[in-house]
């Protein structure tokens, strides 16, 4: 249904579910739907993902045909409405291991 509520391919909504799990966000069980799993310090993002998120954005903005200051303000409600997390330890090869992901 969100595919259709988005006018998305339902591939591309099935990627950014699959990235989400990959990332521990969230968890899929097939049809029995998603779980948002809360944000722990074990979640492993780097300088490529945040740039990756800008890109994605941006394309979005674009898309909506928004200014760029309509964009920024939009980025920094985002950010002061976001906690800030502890730094987070290296991942272990355990933790490594326990990540879910859809095939």
């Amino acid at each position: 249904h969100l595919a259709n509520d988005l006018g998305l391919a339902r591939g591309t909504v099935n990627k950014v579910y699959d990235a989400l799990a990959r990332d521990g966000l969230v968890e899929t069980a097939g049809r029995h739907g998603t779980v948002v799993l809360a944000v722990t310090q074990g979640a492993t993002t780097t300088t490529d993902d945040v740039a990756a998120a800008a890109e994605h954005l941006a394309l979005v903005a674009r898309q909506l045909n928004l200014s760029e200051s309509a964009t920024h303000a939009a980025l920094s409600r985002a950010l002061l409405a976001t906690p800030r997390l502890p730094p987070s330890p290296p991942p272990t090869s355990a933790d490594l291991g326990t990540r879910s992901t859809r095939s």
